[in-house]
């Protein structure tokens, strides 16, 4: 075949193949060859980075959208009823002695004998001592009255019955007696009897009995005369005892625990020809069964009287009798044991109301489920405490993973998952907002050094290389514990930590940026440039600085990493962003308070240090992948 019909044939080809031939100039072509499409393809073809991009935009959706759905709020506090050892009750051996008033006595009688009810405990071991069956004590207004013993148990304050009926001035001779207010001198030769029964301490006189003393506030020739003036009649003021009620009923509990004035007859009834009185509409009799006092009301019982009293942390909460026998035997063993020093500790199980989520639980018909509890009796300096588990209504802190809280709860009762999406938010965000300081700032002072070079160049550079030298760590935890006792607010201390970490971090920018425009501003570009007369900020921002972009935004991404690194690191010292906003950093400090956490909470600490570790890889992953999309010799 000639060169000609080999020509002919080329230039005669099929109309499909002329269509599909392509030209240098032509637009598809342009497109393929255009930079950003092949800094693109480069990029996906590296499968670690589009791994790392997967990996950033499921923490941006989790972190920026995750919220949006949940149904917790970032500082949400989370209460329930949770079954917590703590103590139940408190009981002693009562040894001193409470008074109870009669409800007739008036408020100045009350006060009048006050002094005498604050008496009644040395009164009474005045009567002890003595082996007798009362003593004679002294009101405010210097009347005298009677406290009668009716048991060990029980003593009342009787109506006056041993008096000052007279003053006497004399001696042994003769003198004369003057009577007080209220006492008539009786008929006959009175003050001679007075006399002559000064030797003696006492005399009779018609019919009654006189003690004459010295008078203590008086002279030598001056005495008191005293007399018992007793009817017979019994008018109590009030009734002292060491024992303690205790109510079969709830509601007797509820109604009589509080009133001085039902205690008063209940205590004084047992001591009565009546064995009884009436109270609130109520009919009560009591009766000793074994040495015990019992109180009726009717026919059914109401409450026995014991020196041993027992009460509810909750005043509100009423101990059974049954409760109270069973404790009282158990703390009655202690005492007869060597198991009787503080501190010491005795268990018994009792048959207690079942509860669920702080509510009684019931059977189909309405009756008290009942559960075998366990409750441990500890020894005190006077008196004893009762502990046991109880459902309690509490802050749900360190609430494990369920089906609300599916990551639990931390320190403060917060949803923990919650706490994260918020913190991921914030510390996602201190990543950025750093790191387009640290870019504005080198930019700026790396452009103007590079372009200018000379003197300016000088200058910059080193106070680069003091920025350098700073010591970024200490100089933050320094400013972190100022920001402590200024006790800034917690979202200017956010903004301010940003700024701070932006101005410390601008100058490995500044040397890259300077670095790329001293090897830019010599093509031909911008000499270009700087013939048509563009001015000297146009050609820096506008001609170099795109030129570098592509190391920028390796570096930026590169660098957010380690700003979240920096910012965890604070926030996990304490010197970082402050509760109640929530970072990955501070989540993690309030875990690793005690080394006992980290094993006990772990479903706290490892999705966080997990989400910290994929974000600061993911960055770097995506960040080498740009670094070989706009440098793919940097690859070989």
């Amino acid at each position: 075949m000639s060169k000609k019909e080999m020509n002919d044939k080329l230039n005669n080809k099929p109309e499909e193949a002329k269509e599909n031939r392509m030209a240098l100039d032509d637009a598809a072509r342009v497109k393929v060859l255009s930079p950003a499409m092949l800094v693109f393809k480069r990029f996906i073809r590296n499968k670690l980075a589009i791994l790392g991009t997967c990996v950033l935009v499921i923490l941006f959706l989790f972190c920026f959208l995750g919220p949006l759905f949940y149904p917790y709020a970032e500082t949400e506090i989370f209460y329930g009823y949770r079954d917590q050892n703590g103590s139940y009750a408190y009981a002693q051996i009562r040894k001193d002695y409470v008074s109870y008033w009669n409800p007739e006595c008036d408020s100045d009688t009350k006060t009048n004998l006050d002094l005498v009810e604050r008496m009644v405990n040395s009164a009474i071991k005045e009567i002890v001592e003595s082996g007798s069956d009362s003593t004679n004590v002294q009101a405010a207004d210097g009347h005298y009255y009677t406290l009668k013993k009716f048991d060990d148990e029980v003593y009342a304050l009787t109506d006056s019955s041993y008096v000052l009926v007279a003053d006497f001035a004399g001696n042994m001779l003769k003198g004369i007696a003057t009577f007080r207010d209220g006492h008539t001198k009786p008929e006959g030769d009175f003050d001679k009897a007075a006399a002559a029964g000064i030797s003696e301490g006492s005399f009779e006189f018609g019919g009654l009995t006189y003690d004459i003393v010295k008078d203590p506030k008086g002279t030598k020739l001056d005495y008191d005369i005293y007399c018992d003036l007793s009817t017979g009649g019994v008018d109590y003021y009030f009734v002292s005892t060491v024992l303690a009620p205790t109510f079969y009923s709830e509601a007797d509990y509820q109604t009589y625990s509080k009133d001085s004035g039902f205690k008063y007859h209940a205590y004084l009834s047992n001591y009565t020809d009546s064995k009884g009185f009436e109270y609130g509409g109520e009919k009560f009799t009591t009766a000793s069964e074994e040495g015990v006092i019992t109180l009726y009301k009717g026919e059914e019982k109401c409450a026995y009287f014991s020196a041993f009293a027992a009460s509810g942390k909750d005043s509100s909460v009423h101990l059974s009798a049954e409760f109270q026998q069973a404790l009282e035997g158990v703390i009655s063993e202690m005492r007869d044991s060597s198991n009787a020093a503080v501190g010491s500790t005795a268990t018994f199980t009792f048959p207690s109301p079942k509860y669920v989520d702080g509510k009684v639980v019931t059977d189909a018909e309405g009756n008290t489920v009942l559960e075998d509890k366990v409750y441990t009796v500890k020894t005190e300096q006077n008196d004893y405490t009762v502990w046991c588990d109880q459902s309690t209504y509490v802050i749900l802190i360190y609430d494990a993973p369920n089906a609300d809280h599916l990551l639990g709860t931390d320190a403060n009762g917060m949803d923990v998952l919650a706490r994260i999406m918020y913190g991921g938010r914030i510390s996602l965000m201190v990543g950025f907002v750093v790191v387009f300081i640290e870019m504005i700032l080198g930019v700026i002072m790396g452009g103007i050094a590079g372009y200018f070079g000379g003197w300016v160049d000088n200058l910059i550079m080193r106070l680069v290389d003091i920025f350098y030298c700073i010591p970024s760590m200490p100089i933050l935890i320094i400013t972190g514990a100022m920001f402590d006792a200024l006790k800034m607010d917690y979202k200017v201390r956010l903004i301010w930590m940003m700024a701070i970490l932006g101005l410390l971090g601008w100058a490995g920018v500044a040397r890259m940026v300077r670095g790329q425009i001293l090897s830019l501003r010599e093509q031909e570009f911008m000499v270009a440039a700087e013939a048509s007369g563009l001015s000297t900020s146009r050609r820096i921002f506008r001609h170099l600085v795109p030129n570098v972009m592509p190391q920028l935004i390796v570096q930026a991404t590169m660098g957010l990493g380690s700003v979240i690194i920096t910012e965890s690191t604070l926030s996990f010292l304490g010197l970082g962003v402050k509760h109640p906003l929530a970072t990955w950093g501070n989540m993690m400090n309030n875990i690793t308070q005690k080394v006992e956490y980290l094993s006990a909470y772990a479903y706290i600490w490892v999705p966080i240090g997990c989400l910290i570790c994929l974000a600061v890889i993911a960055f770097n992953f995506v960040g080498d992948g740009l670094r070989d999309a706009f440098d793919p010799k940097m690859k070989r």
